[in-house]
């Protein structure tokens, strides 16, 4: 289920291209629920509150700040 989120992502990255940290984010709900572990639940909480934070406050800085976000998550 994971996996088939990525043409979705891709098709959606085609025309918005900033909004990818924040799609790619929400793939680890789903797997968390599949392996019954906490950890996806967390990242998804973490990366999509994070990604929606740097959003509003940097936004000529949007494509830098939402990378940073993700690879801190």
């Amino acid at each position: 289920m994971c996996l088939l989120m990525f043409p979705i992502t891709m098709i959606i990255a085609s025309h918005n291209h900033q909004s990818v940290g924040l799609i790619t984010g929400l793939m680890c709900l789903p797997f968390s629920w599949i392996v019954e572990h906490w950890v996806g639940y967390f990242h998804t909480i973490a990366r999509t509150s994070g990604v929606v934070i740097v959003w509003l406050l940097f936004p000529e800085y949007r494509f830098e700040a939402v990378s940073l976000v993700s690879v801190i998550t």
